[in-house]
């Protein structure tokens, strides 16, 4: 807090009298809330002897009644008073606090807090309390329990038996809170220290490599000690749990059948229901994906979830599986209910896993505005966590994409400069998006240097870069063909190809294929047909995206073939391409078919002059949602489960829905929309856009 700050508040503070101040000091360690049950605990003396001073403090307008106790009125008090304390004294009160809060029966949770502070080394009483307190926050708020865990090994001493377990569990929890850095430093500097049990220690490697194997997809950086897996006293399961990671090089590599033979004899030795088992079924489930096999893969996940035997991160799987599979609704619908089940808890990771996927699933429907404002608050999370992985790529690729469709060129330009670094740009997502960049800034070079890479990813079997994304495929034949590179367009082609052959039932995939082949085909009433029928089967998927873009390069083919003055077919493919891409907001893909309509003698009026930067008129269409239901009463997470988004980006909506009208509050907001509603004659709140409320 700036001095000045502190300075102010304690200024405030002087008129009190003594035990007035006193009590404040005592009432600023136990926290924002307390109760006079805990201030007469921790002081010794009776409620009534304290009552002339808390009666002072509420006249003050220092502290407030609440529901269930007292209150500081702002916690900028109640850090003035407690960082006016020495820190010897605050160390002492707070183990006085911990004994208090003992005494009145307060949940071992927050006597641990103040243990955390005011415990020298040796207290066994409150080293135990907070090793119970740690388990008890694991699994609702990991990061928390996380954090007791390392103070409390702070304390312990370096030949406690117990040091190895709560490291372990405190890497657990560092991953399950997203905070993924400091679990690999944690982690590797006490394998670097260790001489605990082996068992311990190989329990703690499957750890740190599964969290990397499945946020990296590649090989963990230190070589797995060989003795963990002839060593009698490492259980069975873990050891081959860590051979099956082992083989994520082969998988990313293209080695899949080599991968497929070493997991399939795992599988044979692991117990039914154990971690290693799920570990060698999810790694079972990315071999299919990798190589391209997404009906296996979903097949896998589905049939250990159908038996209890799944985990949070499989199902993440299945869902991606489902959406690689074409079946986009049933996917969106399983992201909803992952999201629900996870939104309150503090697994940050899976929060942030479930909501990059959604973003992707909201693109592949044409709702960029969304899947944009996901990707962005997914982003902002992930860096205030700290996060690191591969997985970073999937929103970041969803950002710039989105950008560069709105024509926000500099946009996509700044968001690759800042998060590639973050990312890893040797990454298929990663590739793509430079590549997207490269070509919009008409850096044909840039554009074959990303490619590249990919390119071998399809020749060595494997298909990541667009594994749920089937619209990426004829996008990467219209980058080649744009940087000149024909050849590397037919490759493109033909992976394309090649993935919907092993994918017969997945109708998108077959949609893109032929997209793909249309548009390197040189026969051009072939490339017609073949375009056509890209287009009827994109028709019956769930793909808008793919569909509105095949409809235009159908267009395209048509017009280019047509009779002279007789391009009806033509317009009508680009007419109904132009209107997804309106409807969607992707303005860069708008003006490209208005050009195209236009030399067909077809003119589309240029949109409505640029929305305003300030006031009603400037919100987005699904700010405007949010705005409606928000005026109406309903809470952010209300509005969340309304409009199937996440509570995190109903928030970026609001707030910026409050800047653009120059409020702060909802009761504000509240009586603009009842004007506006009044203004157009709605008998609603607020003048509901088309569309609204649609995922």
């Amino acid at each position: 807090m700036p001095e000045r700050v502190r300075s102010a508040i304690l200024a405030h503070l002087r008129p009190l009298s003594e035990p007035a101040r006193r009590l404040l000091q005592v009432a600023s360690v136990l926290g924002r809330e307390f109760t006079a049950t805990e201030l007469a605990a921790m002081t010794g003396q009776q409620a009534s002897t304290l009552l002339p001073a808390v009666e002072e403090a509420i006249g003050a307008e220092l502290v407030a009644e609440t529901g269930s106790g007292l209150a500081f009125r702002h916690d900028l008090l109640r850090q003035a008073v407690y960082a006016g304390l020495p820190a010897s004294m605050r160390a002492a009160l707070h183990h006085d606090a911990a004994a208090a809060l003992r005494r009145t029966g307060a949940p071992v949770v927050r006597i641990a807090t103040h243990l955390a502070v005011g415990t020298v080394p040796g207290d066994e009483i409150a080293i135990a309390a907070m090793i119970e307190a740690a388990h008890e926050l694991a699994p609702a708020s990991p990061g928390a329990g996380a954090d007791l865990a390392l103070r409390v090994l702070d304390l312990m001493g370096a030949g406690d038996q117990r040091r190895a377990g709560l490291m372990l569990a405190a890497v657990r929890m560092l991953v399950l809170a997203g905070r993924q850095a400091e679990a690999f430093a944690v982690g590797d500097r006490f394998l670097g220290l260790m001489s605990g049990p082996p068992g311990v220690e190989a329990e703690l490697q499957l750890e740190l490599r599964f969290a990397w194997t499945f946020d990296r997809f590649d090989a963990y950086p230190a070589p797995l000690p060989a003795h963990l897996l002839t060593d009698p006293a490492v259980d069975k399961g873990v050891a081959v749990a860590l051979l099956a990671l082992e083989q994520m090089p082969r998988i990313w590599e293209g080695r899949g059948d080599e991968a497929e033979q070493a997991l399939g004899q795992a599988q044979q030795v692991v117990t039914e229901g154990s971690h290693a088992f799920q570990t060698v079924t999810q790694m079972l489930v990315v071999s299919s994906m990798h190589r391209g096999r997404f009906d296996e893969a979903l097949d896998r996940a589905s049939a250990a979830l159908r038996r209890g035997l799944g985990s949070a991160e499989l199902e993440s799987l299945a869902a991606m599986m489902l959406q690689a599979s074409g079946r986009i609704t049933e996917s969106i619908e399983m992201m909803r209910a992952a999201l629900a089940s996870v939104g309150s808890s503090g697994r940050a990771l899976l929060r942030l896993r479930y909501r990059w996927l959604y973003a992707c699933m909201l693109v592949i429907q044409g709702n960029l505005e969304d899947a944009h404002a996901e990707a962005r608050s997914g982003i902002d999370l992930a860096v205030e966590l700290g996060y690191v992985g591969s997985q970073f790529t999937i929103p970041v690729s969803v950002l710039i994409e989105v950008d560069l469709r709105r024509g926000e060129i500099d946009a996509a330009r700044a968001a690759l400069a800042e998060f590639a670094p973050m990312a890893g740009g040797v990454l298929p997502d990663m590739l793509w998006t430079t590549a997207l960049v490269a070509d919009a800034c008409g850096d044909h070079a840039g554009v074959l240097a990303a490619l590249g890479p990919i390119r071998e990813q399809f020749e060595a079997g494997s298909f990541s870069v667009a594994t749920a994304s089937h619209h990426r495929l004829p996008m990467l034949v219209h980058l080649a063909l744009r940087a000149g590179d024909r050849a590397l367009a037919e490759a493109f082609a033909d992976g394309a190809t090649a993935q919907s052959d092993l994918n017969p039932q997945v109708t998108s995939l077959a949609a893109a294929a032929y997209h793909a082949q249309a548009l390197v085909c040189r026969d051009p009433a072939v490339a017609r047909q073949t375009a056509a029928h890209a287009v009827e089967l994109a028709g019956r998927s769930d793909a808008r995206l793919l569909e509105a873009a095949a409809r235009e390069d159908l267009g395209r083919l048509l017009a280019a073939g047509a009779p002279a003055g007789s391009p009806a077919e033509a317009i009508e493919q680009l007419e109904a391409a132009y209107e997804f891409y309106v409807q969607a907001g992707a303005h860069h893909d708008t003006a490209r078919v208005r050009a195209a309509l236009r030399a067909l003698g077809v003119r589309k009026r240029q949109g409505s002059v640029a929305r305003p930067k300030q006031g009603w008129g400037s919100l987005t269409r699904s700010e405007q949602a949010v705005v409606d239901l928000v005026a109406e009463g309903l809470t952010n997470r209300e509005v969340a489960a309304r409009l199937f988004l996440s509570p995190d980006t109903v928030n970026s909506h609001l707030r910026h829905a409050f800047t653009k009208l120059g409020i702060r509050s909802r009761v504000q907001l509240a009586r603009i929309a009842a004007g506006q509603a009044s203004a157009s004659g709605e008998t609603g709140v607020g003048s509901r856009s088309p569309g609204a409320g649609r995922a």
